[in-house]
């Protein structure tokens, strides 16, 4: 009888998104729902990445322009759904995420995942990439996708503006409908 080796691939489950024309794909681990947007109400004076807030099941969370925030797409193109995410260090805190298109949900295995060249820098903030994936012999999926770290997008400036919108003061005057002096 020949000894049979089983070799166990660490997979890694991802969603692929679009934002703008560019196409990213994200750890799903990272991801708590993705949701169609509805409506969202613009905040004022906030800054040109936050795109407002919704309200979901009762809890007011923030959205984020991701076109704004890694400075790509065009911000005529629809955006029709949103991925929501825990806050870093508060899982309390739900920030929403504008993407253009969610594509698939698919699994990529560990030697598919590249370190990222560092020439990247040029189009998105190399902060934000975990690395590349490069699928191996498979004609159905792209040939290289940027890994995102949707928790690095959440920067220091990036959650100061999410506490200012979702604060118990903006909280507290959205829900009592106090007129503005």
């Amino acid at each position: 009888m020949q000894d049979e080796t089983k070799i166990q691939v660490k997979m890694t489950q991802v969603v692929v998104f679009k934002v703008g024309a560019e196409t990213f794909a994200a750890n799903i681990h990272s991801i708590r729902e993705i949701v169609k947007v509805e409506t969202i109400t613009p905040v004022p004076n906030s800054s040109s990445y936050i795109s407002g807030i919704i309200n979901i099941r009762g809890k007011i969370i923030p959205i984020i322009d991701l076109e704004a925030i890694l400075g790509i797409g065009n911000k005529d193109d629809p955006r029709p759904y949103i991925i929501l995410i825990d806050a870093p260090g508060n899982e309390e805190e739900i920030v929403g995420m504008l993407v253009t298109d969610i594509q698939e949900i698919t699994s990529y295995a560990e030697s598919e995942f590249k370190t990222a060249p560092k020439l990247i820098k040029s189009k998105v903030d190399a902060e934000y990439i975990s690395g590349v994936i490069l699928p191996e012999d498979d004609e159905d999926k792209d040939d290289v996708l940027l890994f995102l770290n949707l928790e690095a997008i959440i920067t220091k400036s990036v959650q100061k503006e999410i506490d200012q919108v979702t604060s118990t003061k903006t909280n507290d005057t959205i829900a009592k409908e106090e007129p503005i002096q």
